[in-house]
Parts: C-alpha cells; sequence; structure tokens
C-alpha cells in the first residue's frame, strides 16, 4: 500500500468520471490486503500527496475529503464512498477502539486543518450559496435551480460530517466479525468525544439540545464524555501533532453547561459526576474545565477525596479566599478563616472531629446550600474560542 503503487493502480483502474461506488469497492479491497500497513497508513496526518491541489503533510482521510467535489446528487454518492471508507477504517481498528476511526478529529501535521473543519467549511460555503440573493426575480427557474443544487450539497456534506462522527464498526479481535458500535448514539455525545472544531461543536450543540439530555447506551450524558476524555500531554498539543492545546476542554464543557447546566448534577450509570470524571482524568483546574464543573454543582465535591489531590485543595483555598476576602482586607484572612472553624467546631457533633480537609470541604461547598437545588445558571461562561 505505498503511496506510489496507490497512485500507479487508482491512475490505471479509477477515472474520475467512474461511479463512486465502483470507486469505493476498488480502494475497500486494496485496504483490506493488507490491513496492518492499512491501518498504519491510515493513522498518518503528514502524508505528503504529489499533487498541484495538495496541502503539504495531512491525513489520507484529509486527502480524500479534499478532492471531492460539491455533490448535487440527490442520492449522494460521495456520502456512500465516506461510509465505505469509514466502515473499512473500523475493521481495521481492534474491539472497543475504533481510533482509526477518530482520524476525522486529528489535524494536518502541515497546518493543523482537521477533516471537520474542511467540511464544515464546506458545508456553510455551499449552505450560504443556497440562500443567496439575485438581482431580479429570486422565483425564476434558474434561481430555484441553482439554490436547490447547492441546498443537496450542503445535505450531502452534512452527511458526511455526520459519518465522521458516528460510533466506528468495530471487528471483534477474536471472532474477525465486524460488529456496530453503539445501539443508541447522540451526534453531540460523539462530537465531545472528538476534537471537533470550535465552530461546528457549537453548530451541532445548538441545533440537536434535545441530546444534552438525554443518556446513550453506557448511561452518560454529552457533558459525562466531555469530562472523561483526557487532556494532550504537553508533547501533543502542536500543530505536528494534530491537536488542540488543551484549554480546548474549558471550551467544550462550558458550551454544555450553557445549554444545559443541571447536567453538572447528575450522576452516570457508574454513579460518578462529570466533576468526578474531570479530576480523575487530570484535568486542569479552569483551562481543563474543572473549575466551570465547580461553579455549576459544588455539591460534587462532597464525593472527591481532597487528600489524594494537593492541587486541586490548593486552588480550593486559593479560590475561596479570593471569593470571601473583600479589596483591602487581605489582613483580616485569617482572622476570618478562625471565626468559620470556630462556627464549624460549634456544631453538634463536630467539636473537634474536622480535618483541614473537611472543614476546606464544608467551606467552599457552604454557597449551594443556599440555592434551591444547588445548580448554579451562570449565564456568562468565559468559553475560549480557538
Amino acid at each position: 500500500l505505498s503511496k506510489d503503487s496507490q497512485q500507479q493502480q487508482l491512475a490505471q483502474f479509477v477515472k474520475p468520471e467512474e461511479d463512486w461506488r465502483a470507486r469505493g469497492i476498488f480502494v475497500q479491497h486494496l485496504m483490506l490486503s493488507n490491513l496492518q500497513v492499512a491501518q498504519a497508513y491510515w493513522q498518518q496526518n503528514d502524508v505528503i500527496f504529489e499533487s498541484t491541489d495538495a496541502t503539504g503533510g495531512c491525513s489520507p482521510l484529509y486527502r480524500v475529503l479534499q478532492t471531492i467535489p460539491d455533490d448535487f446528487d440527490p442520492n449522494g454518492p460521495t456520502v456512500e464512498y465516506i461510509r465505505l471508507l469509514q466502515g473499512v477504517a473500523g475493521s481495521m481498528s481492534p474491539a472497543d477502539d475504533g481510533k482509526s476511526n477518530d482520524m476525522a478529529g486529528i489535524g494536518n501535521a502541515s497546518d493543523g486543518d482537521k477533516p471537520l473543519s474542511l467540511l464544515y467549511r464546506r458545508f456553510t460555503r455551499q449552505f450560504d450559496i443556497s440562500e443567496m440573493f439575485f438581482p431580479g426575480d429570486n422565483s425564476r427557474p434558474e434561481v430555484v435551480d441553482h439554490r436547490n443544487k447547492y441546498k443537496c450539497a450542503a445535505g450531502n456534506t452534512w452527511k458526511i460530517i455526520e459519518t465522521m462522527l458516528k460510533p466506528p464498526v468495530v471487528r471483534d479481535t477474536q471472532t474477525g466479525e465486524a460488529r456496530s458500535g453503539h445501539s443508541y448514539w447522540g451526534i453531540v455525545h460523539r462530537a465531545v468525544q472528538m476534537e471537533t472544531p470550535p465552530d461546528l461543536l457549537r453548530y451541532i450543540v445548538e441545533t440537536n439540545a434535545q441530546d444534552l439530555t438525554k443518556v446513550d447506551a453506557h448511561g452518560n450524558l454529552p457533558l459525562h464524555y466531555a469530562a472523561m476524555v483526557k487532556p494532550p500531554t504537553s508533547s501533543e498539543t502542536t500543530i505536528i501533532s494534530g491537536h488542540f492545546p488543551a484549554f480546548y476542554t474549558k471550551y467544550v464543557v462550558d458550551e454544555l453547561l450553557y445549554k444545559f447546566p443541571e447536567a453538572a448534577s447528575m450522576t452516570n450509570a457508574a454513579g460518578k459526576y462529570p466533576l468526578e470524571l474531570a479530576i480523575s482524568t487530570g484535568k486542569q483546574w479552569i483551562g481543563g474545565g474543572i473549575k466551570s464543573l465547580y461553579d455549576a454543582y459544588p455539591q460534587a465535591l462532597e464525593h472527591i477525596d481532597l487528600q489524594e489531590h494537593a492541587s486541586l485543595k490548593r486552588a480550593l483555598s486559593m479560590g475561596r479566599e479570593a471569593s470571601d476576602v473583600p479589596n483591602g482586607q487581605a489582613d483580616n484572612t485569617d482572622a476570618a478563616e478562625n471565626v468559620d472553624e470556630k462556627k464549624e467546631d460549634g456544631e453538634e457533633g463536630a467539636d473537634n472531629t474536622l480535618s483541614a480537609e473537611e472543614r476546606l470541604l464544608r467551606r467552599v461547598t457552604s454557597n449551594a446550600s443556599n440555592n434551591g437545588d444547588g445548580i448554579i445558571k451562570d449565564e456568562q461562561h468565559d468559553a475560549i474560542m480557538l
């Protein structure tokens, strides 16, 4: 499956005017002829394609999408072509892996652009053209036909985006049989598990708000998945790696909380709050969205052992001091804390039994007791736009 042999065989057997399905079947057989090599090739993001319209080092998936023209056919032949390729990519991954399908969220080594970004730009271009007004009577047949063509093209592009986000069909390592991913899946659930471009993610959330309140087959809301996604390491947050910076997580969390803040107070099938999941994955206090989750539902902190998370304990202590101490009264911080501790120690059954961690936990979660259900609806999430 070398680059040269691919290009030679494709040039010999596949012509641009041929049916997309025939092209897909050819590429499918080509990739399945050597799954190990094909998988290694498919997961690269620095392949150089020798073509005048190539963008430099990119992923094979990006190059495929780059070469697909606007599809004005209502039957969507290019959609079926991409679905077939995605099916092959899923078959190359072991069970419950699906990494080959997640290439839609991996950026090019050359410029960091992602397949999903490319598709969303194409979708918005086609949709804008379909809504364009022309001088004179816009009910003329040629104007209506022009609009309908691009509406159809935009619809086909969106179907490709949905195909990119759909759970992969994975192959069982023991039986070798391919099987579908999940019985139920939501597009928002999948979008937050991949590095979906911010503008596309916002569009998906806005147009599929019903998914925010639904649990999938694993008992998770979209916010649970956003909290569970592990942030890339410092060495991975570069253009060459194809990943967004680590603070991208905050943007995702804030987008979900803005539309459905109640999700912060809901547990998944395993009984975990989003705050617990975010802390367990090693996210940053602010850039990783932990503070946003804590601000939305502080009571979830009662399920966290602060002794096991020294950095979280320091962040909470600093945040509490900053919020409690008015300007010009910083010197009275210790006195104020002593008063709080004396009040706590005076409560029934808690004279001298509270540790420092327990006193800190009681103080930082006390705000929620005066808020009814404890859910804080903040309309000013400072989502970081990339």
